[in-house]
């Protein structure tokens, strides 16, 4: 068995040296994405692999789908808890999108989205916000179920195009 490195690379440290083109041992991918009332943006990039893929998408049925019975109500329009869950779903759904292009079993993923908040939340959880919990939840056991045991996170702005 492999476990997860003692001091495993900074997320900053990730994201330059793909950026820089830099050359790695390892696979790495990055998932920038974004939210708003309207919709979600995501963008990725690989090595090895295409320079960059984006995507946007409204919300729609596919998107509200996603959210099972079990699930707490959603938080107020306008209410920082609703911008919380808004970016934690398109983190969700950027991973999803990211896993039809990529394998991503054993490579290096970072995560990287505009709200500190969301971030926090899919990699550790919130339990004062229910229905972002939920969230967190369904991004852990799919991180789990697309083979990534550790995923990096990182909060800064970055271009998406």
């Amino acid at each position: 068995l492999k476990g997860r490195p003692l001091w495993p690379t900074p997320a900053a440290s990730l994201l330059g040296d793909l950026l820089a083109g830099r050359p790695s041992s390892v696979a790495t991918v990055i998932i920038s994405f974004s939210a708003n009332e309207n919709g979600w943006r995501m963008a990725l990039r690989s090595r090895p692999g295409p320079p960059m893929l984006q995507h946007s998408s409204v919300w729609n049925a596919s998107s509200r789908a996603l959210r099972a019975d079990w699930m707490a109500p959603l938080p107020p329009a306008g209410s920082p808890e609703r911008t919380i869950l808004m970016h934690a779903t398109a983190g969700l759904l950027a991973l999803h999108a990211t896993s039809s292009f990529l394998d991503l079993a054993g490579a290096t993923v970072l995560i990287h989205g505009t709200c500190q908040e969301a971030l926090d939340a899919l990699q550790s959880g919130d339990f004062q916000r229910p229905a972002v919990q939920d969230m967190a939840l369904l991004f852990g056991a799919a991180c789990l179920e697309l083979g990534i045991p550790a995923p990096h996170f990182l909060a800064v702005p970055v271009p998406m195009s």
